[in-house]
């Protein structure tokens, strides 16, 4: 009997269709989860190329390869007008002592289609692309960026710039491969400008597309705009099984998590709830910390890197309660008779249902829930990376 065979629960990011992400066990339904996400959104199809995800479909993600993951992220607002259309009188196009030509639809973007656009400069001084202004709030951090490469074999140094607060990026080395470069600023008063300037004197040649400013301190996937600043909501996860109050159970997932969004709230990945509601989840607001506890006290804290790939399993058997990390026993826990049971299985994989609350963006590999308790060398196996 393998692993597998044990499980009543497991989640990859594989067959979906609009509102539902299809569980592998059970395969009777009653282990699906629906998706909620009221508007469209981007992600990276399996050629490695940007598409749009129409609304409530759950967004399997090939970013990090040739396995998908399950992309997760909190509502996000691109503040950036023309986002695809650097031609339009919104991008202020200026050169000093030389020359700037924008070229429309010149090259294909990482969408696969003709719709990056070409910049050309020959200068003695200085010259920049930019935006018209945009409203920001004072003192709060913004992440702006762009897609930018090279139109010939040459490389070029540019930088990002906001325009009011002064903060600049380091050099940028623009190639002939498309790169997504990103500047997080604090915003100085209640206008910020994303600014493109080349830091060479003489010919420039390269294509931008994908430019964007939004609230937080890291960029998210595309939000593609054109008249108006377009909102991309949250996406939210949830299983739809029957409550099953379990003593003993084991939790499993694989994922990459990535930084929350204006450092509030938290992200519930593996709900365990008993009378007291006690729980199991991402703490945004305490450095990324996974955290285990009860209504009544918090029992462990453990910090999670950005950018980090993690296996994790939590069982509980009786009255202990053990969390399992990349092949590691990291704690056992003493847990009383109404604490930590397994109400539903990840009833919450949220990205940001409540924008007040819930904002942290996260890879989902793989989900599997077990109603036993395995053995210690299961879930070191089972989280070994």
């Amino acid at each position: 009997m393998s692993l597998l065979d044990k499980a009543s629960l497991v989640v990859t990011p594989n067959a979906y269709k609009a509102s539902k992400l299809y569980s592998v066990i059970p395969s009777d339904g009653t282990g699906d989860m629906t998706v909620v996400r009221a508007t469209t959104a981007t992600r990276v199809n399996s050629a490695g190329l940007i598409e749009s995800v129409v609304v409530n479909v759950p967004r399997i993600d090939y970013t990090n390869g040739s396995c998908p993951s399950l992309l997760v992220e909190g509502q996000r607002t691109n503040l950036a007008l023309r986002s695809e259309e650097f031609d339009n009188a919104y991008w202020v196009k200026s050169a000093i002592g030389g020359t700037i030509s924008l070229t429309p639809n010149y090259s294909n973007s990482p969408s696969g289609v003709l719709n990056a656009d070409r910049l050309l400069i020959n200068n003695v001084g200085s010259a920049y692309v930019a935006s018209s202004t945009i409203v920001v709030t004072n003192a709060v951090s913004y992440t702006m960026s762009m897609y930018i490469k090279s139109n010939t074999a040459s490389s070029y140094v540019y930088q990002l710039r906001d325009g009011y607060s002064g903060v600049v990026s380091s050099n940028l080395t623009i190639t002939p491969t498309w790169q997504r470069f990103t500047l997080t600023f604090a915003s100085l008063g209640t206008i910020a400008e994303i600014s493109l300037r080349t830091l060479a004197v003489g010919a420039s040649d390269i294509s931008i597309w994908g430019a964007q400013l939004e609230l937080g301190s890291y960029a998210t996937s595309l939000i593609p705009t054109v008249a108006s600043i377009v909102t991309r909501n949250a996406d939210v996860l949830l299983s739809i099984g029957t409550p099953l109050l379990l003593n003993d159970f084991s939790i499993f997932m694989d994922f990459k998590l990535i930084q929350n969004n204006q450092g509030v709230g938290y992200m519930i990945f593996g709900s365990v709830d008993g009378a007291d509601i006690s729980r199991i989840y991402i703490d945004s607001l305490d450095n990324m910390s996974l955290t285990i506890a009860s209504t009544t006290n918090s029992l462990g804290k453990a910090q999670l890197n950005i950018n980090t790939n993690y296996k994790v399993c939590f069982k509980r058997s009786g009255s202990t309660l053990k969390y399992f990390k990349n092949g590691i026993l990291i704690n056992t826990f003493t847990v009383q008779t109404n604490q930590f049971k397994l109400s539903t299985f990840f009833n919450s994989v949220d990205g940001g249902g409540d924008t007040s609350k819930y904002n942290t963006l996260g890879f989902l590999k793989t989900g599997i829930a077990f109603n036993t308790a395995l053995t210690d060398t299961e879930c070191v196996n089972l989280t070994t990376l």
